[in-house]
């Protein structure tokens, strides 16, 4: 099930081969897609990114 303001999988498979390889230097990331599904949450409700 997609939420409101998150990626579908379509979409998703589109821009996950645009984003660098997670672990390459430093700590691993967290998962980029629910970062990127939080950012289009935040433009597009314009709440407070700690909300």
């Amino acid at each position: 099930m997609v939420r409101r303001h998150e990626l579908t999988d379509e979409q998703w498979r589109e821009i996950e081969s645009l984003l660098p390889p997670s672990g390459v230097a430093g700590r691993p990331r967290v998962d980029d897609r629910r970062v990127i599904n939080g950012m289009l949450y935040k433009a597009k409700t314009g709440v407070a990114w700690r909300d």
